[in-house]
């Protein structure tokens, strides 16, 4: 399967909230592209890892499962929870500290990589060092 054909897989079944920020990102990437290959600059590419990382960073909470844990919270916060409801909340809360654990650790792992590495990657300049006269 190529990447486009994975792409349009994953759209498919994305979230709406999900597709705006993937849109906007996109159509960041491919302006600033544009701007530097008409500048002349060499255009940065994300390696894949990094591509995978900064997708699982920023993958929200399936919506069925984020809309039945908030109508869930919302009944503990009423008092409203039986125990079958109860032993719900606390099974999806296990899921969703599941979900956020992968995504603290892909940060970490994004993190872990070289911050030159990642800058180069970004098209990212370090800033020129300040002389300081005396």
């Amino acid at each position: 399967m190529t990447t486009k054909e994975r792409l349009l897989r994953e759209i498919d079944t994305a979230p709406d909230f999900l597709l705006t920020q993937v849109l906007e990102i996109f159509l960041f990437l491919k302006q600033r592209l544009s701007q530097q290959e008409n500048l002349g600059e060499p255009v940065p590419v994300l390696s894949t890892e990094e591509s995978r990382l900064l997708l699982d960073i920023n993958r929200g909470l399936p919506v069925e499962l984020r809309d039945r844990y908030q109508a869930l919270l919302q009944l503990r916060t009423q008092e409203a929870l039986d125990k079958t409801t109860h032993r719900e909340l606390i099974e999806l809360g296990d899921r969703v500290e599941a979900l956020e654990a992968k995504r603290v650790q892909s940060l970490l792992a994004l993190a872990r990589m070289s911050l030159t590495q990642v800058m180069a990657s970004l098209g990212v300049r370090s800033p020129r060092a300040i002389k300081v006269h005396q």
